[in-house]
Parts: structure tokens; C-alpha cells; sequence
């Protein structure tokens, strides 16, 4: 009977997600907007997400089936000193939203990777680009 029960809450889980995604594709199409996507639109909503969505988002990509499975299970059999990965999001999330992400909000850019490329400037040069970003990343304050 359990097995069952997982398998109708996996499949109202999928069939709610399908439909989601089929009602705003049928949605966007009844408008009478241009077909063609562009890659800020998908990738970034069209920098219209509120807080709510934006949030759930993050979360979804923060928290991963391994780690849901293997976090309980690492406990059982070695203790709780993983917990630790619960104690310091406390200090580096406030940390980075108020550090990081409003300077990369105002310079429009999405990662990290964008602002290396404005920094060096050397799009042309990737496998150089690749192997200098650590090097980049600890000299360039002290050359500043």
C-alpha cells in the first residue's frame, strides 16, 4: 500500500507540473505576443519575478533530492556534526544579500563569471580565461 501511495503522489506531483507548464505556454501564445524567446525571458523572467516566486526558485535549486535522502542518512550513521551546514547559511546568506547581489543587481549581470569577464575583458581568451580566474580571483584585490 505504501509503494502505491507513492506512486499517485508522484504522478499528481508530475501531472501538477506538467499542466502548470502547458497553461502559461497555451497562455503566452493566446496573447498575440512574438513567438521568438529571447534568452533573458527564459533565463531570467524577463527581470520580472517578485520576491515570492524568485524565492521558491532559489530554494528549488538550493535543495537537492541527494541531499534531502542523504542528509537523514548521514545523521543516522555518523551523528550530527554535518549540521553545521545548517548554522552557517546564517551568516553568509544575510552576507551575500546585502554584499553581493545588490552590486550585481546594478551592474544587470547574473553570476559571478559575467562580472570576471567585465573585470579581464578576455572573452576571446576562455581556456586562458579558465585557468586564471583563481589566480585572478586572489591577486586582483591586492593589485587594486
Amino acid at each position: 500500500m505504501v509503494r502505491m501511495m507513492e506512486y499517485i503522489i508522484f504522478g499528481a506531483l508530475m501531472a501538477g507540473n506538467l499542466s502548470l507548464g502547458l497553461y502559461f505556454s497555451f497562455r503566452k501564445r493566446g496573447t498575440g505576443t512574438a513567438t521568438s524567446v529571447t534568452t533573458a525571458e527564459v533565463f531570467l523572467g524577463s527581470r520580472l519575478l517578485r520576491t515570492i516566486p524568485l524565492a521558491a526558485s532559489s530554494v528549488a535549486s538550493l535543495v537537492s533530492s541527494t541531499a534531502l535522502v542523504g542528509f537523514p542518512a548521514h545523521y543516522y550513521a555518523y551523528g550530527w556534526h554535518t549540521s553545521w551546514c545548517y548554522v552557517m547559511p546564517l551568516v553568509f546568506v544575510p552576507l551575500s544579500t546585502h554584499v553581493f547581489v545588490p552590486v550585481l543587481y546594478r551592474l544587470r549581470i547574473t553570476s559571478i563569471f559575467e562580472m570576471w569577464e567585465l573585470t579581464l575583458k578576455a572573452e576571446s581568451e576562455k581556456p586562458v580565461d579558465l585557468t586564471a580566474r583563481p589566480a585572478v580571483a586572489e591577486w586582483k584585490p591586492s593589485l587594486d
